[in-house]
């Protein structure tokens, strides 16, 4: 369940169990059913446009999508503000101080639905990006509680090219910390296989560093072999 309100706070709708998602991560979909089934409920999920789809998960005796265990879990836990169902959402800070394994699903969770993850320079990273106070203080929280190093950068309120308006946006940027283990622990509970097989770059600095050394090395051998 840690999972899954992990991916309800990025992805879900504030009017009940429904998620808004990439048709596409058919992993995702898969695990939601899987966790639905293990908490009495049934997921099922309809196409809309391009690459969205949105999925529901309601108890197998009911129909309603606020008549079931994540939403009855949601209100108990207050993950609404003002304790009120379909109000804005609110992350809640007391899962700094949960079981470990709680804490890596939830953040597991978190970084199925809007997070990405990539090997640059040998290092594994992974970047969640959020617009909610209450979210990024709960990342932040969650990930430090765990052991890992993160990074928080803020873009400020501007207007974008397109004449819209942006609100205050943070980049979460995860690496590996002081628990050198925790970065993957949390990339193995992830639903989307991706996150843990993350594509690999290597900056042009790094490469010039490559150059640089293999020319040594091999100025090395050519005077050990004189």
């Amino acid at each position: 369940m840690a999972w899954l309100l992990g991916f309800w706070l990025c992805y879900g709708h504030t009017r009940g169990a429904r998620f808004s998602l990439n048709c596409e991560d058919h992993d995702v979909h898969n695990h939601l059913q899987a966790v639905g089934k293990r908490w009495g409920m049934e997921y099922t999920f309809k196409w809309n446009r391009g690459l969205e789809a949105t999925g529901t998960s309601k108890n197998n005796k009911h129909v309603s999508t606020f008549d079931n265990r994540l939403v009855s879990i949601l209100v108990y836990l207050v993950f609404h503000k003002d304790h009120v169902l379909q109000s804005e959402k609110a992350a809640r800070s007391f899962l700094i101080s949960d079981e470990r394994d709680i804490r890596l699903h939830y953040l597991a969770g978190l970084i199925d639905s809007d997070g990405c993850t990539r090997m640059i320079d040998e290092i594994p990273r992974t970047k969640t990006v959020s617009i909610d106070p209450s979210l990024r203080e709960s990342i932040v929280g969650v990930a430090k509680s765990l052991g890992l190093h993160i990074t928080v950068s803020l873009e400020k309120t501007h207007v974008t090219k397109q004449g819209s308006d942006a609100k205050d946006t943070w980049t979460m940027n995860i690496f590996r910390g002081s628990d050198k283990d925790a970065l993957y622990d949390v990339l193995r509970v992830c639903s989307c296989e991706r996150r843990l097989n993350m594509p690999m770059t290597i900056t042009a600095q790094k490469k010039r560093k490559l150059k640089e050394q293999r020319v040594g090395e091999q100025a090395e051998s050519d005077e050990t072999s004189l």
